[in-house]
This record gives C-alpha cells, structure tokens and sequence, in this order.
C-alpha cells in the first residue's frame, strides 16, 4: 500500500469488520507477530473495500481553506531542542484538509479530525479548570515534546516501591527458578565462552520486565481527585549477579549483588488503554496519525533493593564444556532474533525501555 497516511475512515470501517468477524480479538488492534498475518490480510482487504465506496462517493468541489489560517494546536511553546511543535506543518494541513503532500482530505475525514481536536481542547481546558496539572503537562508533552522522554514523578511510584519486592519475588525469583535457571545458565555461558574471562568468578548483569500482574494503576497517589493515570505501568528491574565456580565442577554457585528497580508506563494510546479526561484514545490515535502528537517514554527514579540476603543462592550446572558452548551458542542466536524484532518493533512505532530517569 501507499506510504501515504492511511484514511482514518477506511482504517476505523476495516477495524469494526474485522472485530465484528473475529470477536476473539476483543476489539485489540493487530501486532506484526505471526499469529495476527491471517487477520492482517483479511484486514487489508476490508480497507481497501471501505476506500473503493470512498471514492465512489461524489466528493465535494469547495475549495480548501489555506493551511496559512489554521493554528497549530493551542499548546505551551516546545521544548528547548524541538525545532517545532512536533510535524507542525502536517498537523496544520491536516486540520486545514490537507494531506502533506497538498492532496485534499476526504471532506468527512477533514471534519472528523477537526471535531476530534477541538473535543481533546476541550478536555484539557476542564481538567486546568480542575487544578490537574500533572495531567494536562502530561498530555502537552504528547504534543509539543517531540516523543522525549519525560519523568514520572515520585508521589506516583510511592505503592509500586512498596510492592516491588514482593512482586518480583514471584516474578524473577519463583520463574527463573521454575525454569531450571536456563536464562541464567545462557547468560553464564556467553561469558565463558569468552577467551578473556576469569572462569572462576563471573559477574553478570540481567534485566527483568515484571508480568502481567504488575499492571499497576497509580494515578491519584497523593490525590483522589487528581486524574493523571499510569495504565499498564509495570517494574523493570536490573540485578546483578556474580557466579563462583565450585572446585574443579562444572557448577557455579551464584548470588545477587545488587538489585535496582524502576517504574515503567508509556504515554500511548493502545486499544482499552487511555487517559480518564481524554475523550478516547481511538480519538488520540486518529490526532497522532496526522502528526498532531506523539507518543513518549517516561520512566521514574529508580531504587535498590535492600533485603538482598533473603534471596536464594542459585547454584547452576553444566554437563560439560560442550554444554557451555551450546548455551552461548542459543544465547547469541535468540539475542539476534531479539535485535531483529526491537527493529521491527521501532518500525511500528513501539517505544523502547529506556531506563530508569537518572539515566536519561
């Protein structure tokens, strides 16, 4: 298809027909993975049917007014480093029925769009009314900032630091051990593999993104009126590890050392996922689509873990030398497949983990 900007109207019709046709998606949209290429296809075709009735439809002769006489989005001036209020020009286009390119807008998709600025104007006007400030420079940042990165403040994260231990207990600790240390053992092994190492003492670094049940929603934390929202936020950790190796065995003992922490939450716009004063996010992915915003990382200050001596010593086995080289070998090849997907990813749209905000 056309690299141009996909039609929001086309996009909106194809979606509703796909969810209609395939109610197991819960209304989702699709992923680049394997599993989501069937519905893509069948994706594609109802977009293309909704664009050929577009087309067959007599479309209005008034001319369109001049980009010249419709304001960029009504927001704080940019950051220091942004040379502009995002892809300024695009969004004055779009708002004045263009596309970038000077190719007019479906008049509906031109008045849409323009309903849907003027409605998230609006909510962020009431929610200044209401004093919540946190929210609305959130949803300025999503306009002006470009897509940089923005910090969480502390009073948000105050419940997550409190739970994290425990979380991860069950996370890290129960899942890493459930699986017979095979992730460490793989980590363990690229070093060995190294001609460099000392292989008496290796120290390793891993990261670990909590799951599903980390879905924390700590908006509101020092107050219940406040309305900045961090939905499906979740704890990133970094541990470091050092493994001893036990006589002349191939078996390493292996400790944590240190264990720092931090909150994770993306200001975007996915499917069910939303800010509570914004009209929709269907209605911010629409603005975005037109270069009116952009999703941003956003992160919190991270924290150590303490209570280090009640983690378990881990004490992790290799059949032999050859073993070793196995492992390094499927740890090379799935860091590749992780490299290739991150690019996908990026290509996407995805936001990247970042690190913890003293980082940034």
């Amino acid at each position: 298809m056309s690299a141009k900007a996909l039609d929001p109207v086309a996009v909106k019709e194809a979606n509703q027909k796909l969810w209609a046709a395939h109610p197991e998606l819960k209304g989702r949209q699709l992923t680049k993975s394997p599993e989501d290429s069937k519905y893509a296809i069948e994706w594609v075709k109802y977009y293309k049917e909704s664009l050929a009735k577009q087309n067959n439809t007599v479309k209005s002769t008034a001319p369109v007014n001049s980009t010249a006489s419709v304001p960029c989005p009504n927001q704080p001036p940019a950051p220091k480093g942004c040379d502009s209020c995002l892809t300024c020009n695009r969004c004055k286009k779009a708002l004045a029925g263009l596309y970038e390119d000077d190719t007019p807008l479906d008049p509906k998709v031109h008045e849409e769009l323009k309903a849907i600025h003027e409605r998230i104007m609006e909510a962020r006007k009431t929610a200044g009314s209401k004093g919540w400030n946190d929210a609305v420079d959130e949803l300025d940042h999503w306009f002006n900032g470009c897509g940089k990165f923005k910090e969480i403040p502390e009073e948000y994260t105050k419940k997550s630091k409190e739970r994290s231990w425990e979380y991860h207990q069950e996370t890290f600790l129960d899942k890493i051990e459930e699986n017979d240390y095979e992730a460490l053992k793989s980590r363990l092994a690229a070093q060995l593999s190294k001609t460099k190492t000392n292989k008496d003492t290796i120290k390793l670094e891993m990261t670990w993104l909590a799951g599903k049940k980390q879905n924390f929603i700590w908006a509101a934390a020092t107050d219940p009126n406040e309305t900045l929202a961090y939905y499906n936020s979740a704890i990133r950790s970094r541990i470091k590890i050092e493994c001893t190796k036990i006589d002349d065995s191939f078996c390493y003992e292996c400790y944590i050392t240190d264990w720092q922490a931090w909150v994770e939450d993306n200001y975007d716009f996915e499917v069910g996922k939303g800010v509570p004063f914004l009209p929709s996010d269907r209605d911010m992915v629409s603005l975005q689509n037109f270069g009116c915003g952009k999703n941003y990382p956003r992160t919190s200050k991270s924290w150590k873990h303490e209570n280090l001596e009640e983690t378990p010593t881990m004490e992790v086995c290799f059949a032999d030398s050859q073993e070793i080289a196995d492992f390094a070998q499927k740890r090379k090849e799935k860091k590749k497949e992780a490299k290739e997907e991150e690019e996908k990813d990026r290509k996407t749209g995805v936001i990247p983990s970042v690190g913890p905000a003293e980082e940034q």
